[in-house]
């Protein structure tokens, strides 16, 4: 579709900024098809220690190393514990404050702290000789945890992924929620259930489910899609043509607020254009040449010689009017640009079952030229 002539201005406006292409590509959205161990490890997984101390900082831990152990020998293990600590800011990488840390936290009673430092012993040191003594002491510290889930939650799981795959949305869903019944604190079922409800339309519930997925699993490496999907999901708005919205702006003022839900600006706005365009119409001057002397400030009507008619704000007022209608009209347009930019983001995140979970989408947008504006309003590439 071209505009040609008439909206020489819309280029204008172009040229100064005015109109951003609404484009955005889209991004995988899709299950989560593989489901963790049952049970959680002992030792959870540590980032490896980038600090490399110096020479100095080393000797120091050293040091502070062999005090410790000593006032552990001698039965202060408290204060031993404080040196070892100042041992392990000066040397973070070294296995053998760890080791010493974890046997006087435990000789202390304080099994969770000597879990810490028994696993970070073991991440520093994976070859340890003593490893397998190690790990049996933190499994001795460590609660049995429950699992997260059995064989049957296991099995609708891929029940559910099946039917997704299969184009069934409904026995996806009915499968995810079985499975979050029987495991509610599995963050892969928790995800696939909202997945499958904003399929649905069911975005409130979409939402709630990919919250719950962001606290059971805070680290995710899909946290920030997430976290921007759950804001489409909270957020819709409604779809409005740009081009339609400026051309009502054009013709009454405030109407393309009004178009893309800014009501009370809109109305307000078109109350002030309407006022002053009833100004100018409306009010008038009237001069009237009087033959004779006027009666109680009215010249009689037989004495009338001309009456002449201006409007004085009629200029004033059209002005106002046509300045209020521009202003809107770009205000709403750059507005419905801004509403169709967040929706070709939300439709990004549109899941499609039978193994269609992936989008393209492109648009709404305007492409300039001398010519006219071009607008390409729709590209969607499953």
């Amino acid at each position: 579709m071209k505009i040609g002539r008439t909206l020489r201005s819309v280029l204008l406006a172009a040229a100064l900024g005015l109109l951003v292409p609404a484009t955005s590509r889209a991004q995988a959205v899709d299950l989560k098809r593989a489901l963790p161990e049952p049970t959680p490890p002992l030792c959870p997984s540590t980032p490896p220690v980038s600090v490399s101390p110096s020479p100095a900082d080393r000797a120091e831990a050293e040091r502070l190393l062999a005090r410790g152990t000593e006032l552990t020998i001698l039965g202060d293990v408290e204060s031993a514990v404080g040196l070892l600590r100042q041992a392990e800011q000066l040397n973070p990488a070294s296995p053998d404050v760890a080791y010493r840390l974890a046997a006087a936290e435990r000789d202390l009673g304080r099994g969770s702290d000597a879990v810490v430092y028994y696993c970070r012993y073991l991440s520093l040191s994976p070859g340890a000789e003593d490893g397998d003594e190690v790990r049996e002491l933190v499994s001795q510290l460590v609660p049995p945890a429950a699992p997260l889930y059995d064989d049957v939650a296991a099995g609708r799981f891929h029940d559910g992924v099946s039917a997704w795959d299969k184009g069934d949305a409904n026995e996806a869903a009915a499968a995810f929620l079985d499975v979050v019944r029987m495991a509610p604190n599995l963050p892969e079922a928790v995800y696939n259930r909202g997945l499958v409800s904003a399929y649905r339309d069911q975005d409130a519930q979409a939402a709630a489910d990919l919250r719950r997925y962001v606290t059971l699993r805070p680290g995710a490496a899909d946290r920030d899609l997430v976290d921007e999907w759950i804001g489409y999901l909270n957020a819709p708005v409604a779809a409005r043509s740009a081009t339609q919205v400026l051309a009502g702006g054009l013709v009454v003022p405030g109407l393309g607020q009004v178009m893309t839900g800014s009501t009370v600006p809109g109305f307000a706005l078109m109350g002030a254009g309407v006022g002053a365009a009833a100004a100018g119409l409306l009010v008038k001057t009237v001069d009237v040449q009087c033959l004779g002397i006027p009666v109680n400030g009215q010249c009689p009507p037989d004495q009338i010689k001309s009456e002449t008619e201006s409007r004085d704000f009629l200029v004033p007022g059209l002005i106002a009017y046509g300045g209020l209608s521009v202003v809107g009209a770009v205000l709403a347009f750059r507005r419905a640009q801004t509403n169709n930019e967040f929706l070709a983001g939300a439709r990004r995140f549109e899941p499609r079952p039978g193994g269609q979970g992936r989008v393209e989408f492109e648009g709404p947008a305007l492409q300039a030229s001398m010519d006219g504006v071009g607008i390409r309003w729709l590209r969607v590439t499953f």
